[in-house]
């Protein structure tokens, strides 16, 4: 029932009866059923309607047309499957319909299952008939859609099925079908040599090959790729299937890289530069210039990361893992190494080298380009040991020169394997070598540092020093025999080692206002010279000027030793005659019986201690204009306090800040703190039984505030420091006036004494 469902059927029956018995029986079953009785009539129906499923279609129909001749004309417009239904059953009525689509042949009165059965199969018939040729045309039109030529092949050659694009590229040979593909399209009677589908029968696999195409067609070259065909059930080879592509453009392309590669190979072999390229992550060598063979050492056949490493530099070596990483995280990597080459010489390489992703962002290769930068780095290096030099030579004294580094530097600038530098004295009259560098001979033993005179100041018969009276500056010789004189050698042979005896030599001369400083002496490998002589000359212009400096620097160091030894000996005698005169007023006011004298010597003996501690910080310091708050007012306070009997009973604070003041402001501001602490001293402890003293010293925005307190009585209600006249006292407002500052008293608690003066 379900595979009657919207279906119509038109019945082709001339005989009523039965065609109204069919009707009823296919109606039951759910079919719509549309009855006419002759063919022509089935035309009409079928040509203005057109909604029918299935023809059931008589074969004898009367006078008409008959049922084949009907079905027929009915297949040339419609796709629709046609039953025939006939009561007879000779095999001559049977063959009209052979040669007719169609999709069953029902004997009439064979029942009604028979009838349903045989309907409901044509549809199935018809519905996979359908299928297969929607299959077939799906895959006949991506067979045309593609670019690529397809002929599918029986084992015998025999073209079974081409495409389009075969047609287009044959187009004088439109009949394939049936054809051998040799005679088609290589216009031969017998196969190719190499046929690729004759491979690919024989072997099982996929076959490849190039080949040109013929001169009528309009492509050049083709690939052709031959797969074969294999029955699913047997294993057994049934046929080929070709694919031919159009390679023509590529052919070219693959002519012009060439042509390009060529000439790509040429330029690369001009460069310095090194090009390579490698697999990313497996680092597996891609492409490699010509040149890395000079850059390297390494032929391009070679060449390969681990090489590379391997010729690396120790030093430099364990970078190589950061340099890999970094590449990984940022995608390119910029860097500086040193390599050795084979040869033993030691280049710098600069190396820049980019991660290069496919179209998902997924990296596929590292490409690098490689420059030898030994002669930027030697040209850093020799403005790096100037512009060192430079440093070094403003910090050098003539206590502190290094002679050796200074020559060493200079040895690497020449470019000579060997040096020796010889200063010669103020008097000009004697040469003296102060230092060797380079390599040490073959002995391997140090060399002695000789000193030799020098004939005169005019050169006498050395050459050199012929030149140097000329203000020549570099002079240049085949050898050391060339370069000494023939009376006097220019210096000790021994002082060389032998190697280099008969290796060219120059000299560069060190002055000062043309007065001769001294000399390098080079000493080269055969067949070199000296380089740099731009930088050389300024060098040694550098070490003239730090050689009269350090000179002129010890002469005037000897003149200022001489005047403070001159200095502390004044100081010493002074710090005596005060220690003098301390004892001797000590002395006196020991033969004294009179309170008043015996105070007054006290007094004055306070006041020279006070200017003996003010002088002995002085004459201890490096400066000879300014003094310590925190190194002369404890100790001033602590000397006074010791002058007097009860002073070992008193606690003593003292917080001064330390800052410096003038001579004459420190020295004022001692004598008045010396008699603030003495008046303490006299009268503020005579019945206290916790005496305590208290001076402090503090320094704020410019203004210097200082605090003497005591807990003693206090001052008298009656005491005006403005009008006293003790000595003490007028001292200490003129000392005051003196530091144009301002002196308060307070006598709430104990005395306290606070001077304020602007520094």
């Amino acid at each position: 029932m379900d595979d009657a469902e919207k279906k119509t059927i038109l019945l082709v029956e001339d005989e009523p009866l039965i065609a109204m018995a069919e009707k009823k029986t296919l109606e039951l079953h759910g079919y719509a059923v549309i009855h006419v009785s002759t063919g022509e009539k089935a035309l009409t129906f079928v040509r203005d309607n057109g909604a029918v499923d299935l023809v059931l279609m008589d074969i004898n129909l009367g006078s008409g047309i008959s049922g084949t001749e009907a079905a027929e004309e009915i297949l040339r417009g419609r796709d629709v499957p046609v039953v025939f239904l006939s009561s007879h059953t000779d095999p001559e009525i049977v063959r009209q319909t052979e040669g007719i689509t169609s999709y069953g042949y029902i004997v009439k009165h064979s029942g009604e299952t028979v009838l349903l059965a045989s309907i409901r199969m044509a549809f199935r018939l018809f519905m996979e008939k359908r299928a297969v040729r929607d299959r077939s045309n799906l895959l006949q039109g991506i067979l045309d859609s593609t670019q690529d030529g397809i002929s599918v092949l029986d084992p015998d050659l025999t073209i079974r099925q081409v495409n389009e694009t075969m047609e287009r590229w044959y187009p004088e040979d439109r009949s394939f079908i049936g054809r051998k593909c040799y005679t088609v399209y290589r216009q031969r009677e017998t196969p190719c040599a190499v046929c690729p589908a004759l491979r690919a029968l024989q072997s099982g696999v996929v076959e490849h090959d190039e080949v040109p195409a013929r001169s009528d067609s309009p492509v050049e070259w083709l690939e052709l790729f031959a797969y074969p065909l294999k029955d699913p059930d047997s294993g057994r080879i049934s046929g080929v299937v070709e694919f031919v592509r159009d390679i023509t453009t590529r052919r070219k392309m693959e002519r012009e890289l060439r042509t390009g590669a060529d000439q790509l190979r040429g330029i690369l072999s001009g460069m310095n530069d090194a090009i390579w390229s490698l697999s990313w992550p497996d680092l597996k060598l891609l492409f490699c210039s010509p040149s890395a063979d000079k850059l390297y050492g390494i032929g391009a056949e070679d060449f390969s990361l681990d090489r590379v490493t391997e010729i690396t530099h120790p030093d430099d070596r364990g970078r190589m893992a950061e340099v890999m990483e970094a590449l990984r995280q940022k995608g390119s990597v910029d860097q500086d190494f040193r390599i050795v080459r084979p040869d033993g010489e030691i280049a710098w390489i600069h190396d820049r080298a980019t991660l290069e992703r496919d179209a998902r962002n997924r990296p596929i290769r590292v490409n690098g380009i490689a420059t030898d930068i030994t002669e930027r780095k030697k040209l850093e290096e020799r403005r790096s040991r100037l512009a060192q030099a430079a440093r070094e030579f403003n910090e050098y004294t003539f206590e502190s020169i290094d002679y050796g580094r200074i020559l060493e530097t200079a040895r690497i600038l020449a470019g000579a394997s060997y040096a020796v530098f010889n200063t010669i004295d103020a008097s000009g009259r004697n040469c003296v070598t102060v230092a060797l560098a380079g390599r040490a001979g073959s002995n391997g033993q140090e060399l002695p540092i000789p000193g030799f005179p020098l004939p005169d100041a005019a050169g006498g018969n050395e050459p050199h020093r012929q030149d140097m009276a000329t203000g020549c500056r570099i002079s240049s010789f085949a050898s050391l025999r060339d370069y000494a004189g023939e009376e006097t050698e220019a210096i000790p042979p021994h002082v060389v080692p032998e190697p280099y005896r008969g290796s060219p030599v120059s000299v560069v001369r060190t002055s000062k206002e043309g007065f001769p400083l001294g000399d390098f002496l080079f000493f080269f490998e055969p067949g070199q010279t000296l380089a740099n002589q731009p930088a050389v000359e300024i060098y040694a212009e550098m070490v003239g000027l730090v050689l009269s400096r350090t000179e002129t620097e010890k002469r005037n160091a000897d003149l200022v030793r001489e005047k403070e030894i001159l200095l502390k000996e004044v100081q010493h005698r002074v710090k005596n005659t005060m220690n003098t005169m301390v004892s001797m007023l000590h002395l006196q006011s020991a033969t004294l019986k009179q309170p008043g004298a015996i105070a007054a010597l006290r007094d004055a003996g306070s006041r020279f201690r006070s200017m003996e501690v003010l002088f002995d910080q002085l004459y201890r310091a490096e400066t000879y204009d300014q003094g310590s708050t925190g190194s002369y007012l404890p100790d001033l306070v602590r000397k006074v306090v010791d002058l007097f009997p009860n002073g070992r009973d008193l606690r003593i604070t003292t917080d001064v800040e330390d800052f410096l003041l003038s001579t004459r402001q420190l020295s004022t501001l001692g004598m008045i703190v010396n008699e603030l602490v003495t008046n303490a001293m006299k009268y503020a402890f005579i019945s206290e039984r916790e005496p305590h003293l208290s001076v402090r010293v503090a320094r704020r925005e410019g203004t210097v505030t200082v605090v003497v307190e005591d807990n003693g009585p206090g001052l008298p209600e009656t005491f005006d420091s403005a009008e006293s006249t003790g000595f003490g006292m007028t001292m200490v407002r003129a000392l005051t006036t003196q530091l144009r500052g301002t002196i308060h008293f307070n006598s709430s608690r104990g005395t306290r004494i606070t001077l304020v003066f602007a520094v």
